[in-house]
């Protein structure tokens, strides 16, 4: 897992690129701390679906939803170069 920036109090990383069936992807991690733990949200590029969401309310899933969108061309090709870091 490669750390992508910080943004709206919560983490943002990313996967390798990985394949399944032919067909290539990057999983995509939000997190933070909230009240009753680890608030989480996971998205699978490039298609931005979301796969998983724990402790986030509507309003910010879209937020991040959209911020995940914005920045899906940047994040599939950090992906394959090891991360920003790495770019």
């Amino acid at each position: 897992m490669y750390p992508y920036c910080e943004i709206y109090g919560a983490e943002i990383a990313h996967s390798a690129r990985r394949e399944e069936n032919l067909l290539e992807y990057v999983m995509v991690y939000v997190e933070r701390l909230g009240d009753r733990g680890l608030d989480t949200l996971t998205y699978k590029l490039p298609d931005c679906t979301l796969e998983k969401r724990e402790g986030f309310p509507d309003t910010e899933v879209q937020k991040f939803t959209e911020f995940v969108k914005k920045n899906l061309l940047a994040i599939w090709e950090y992906s394959e170069k090891g991360g920003a870091a790495n770019a």
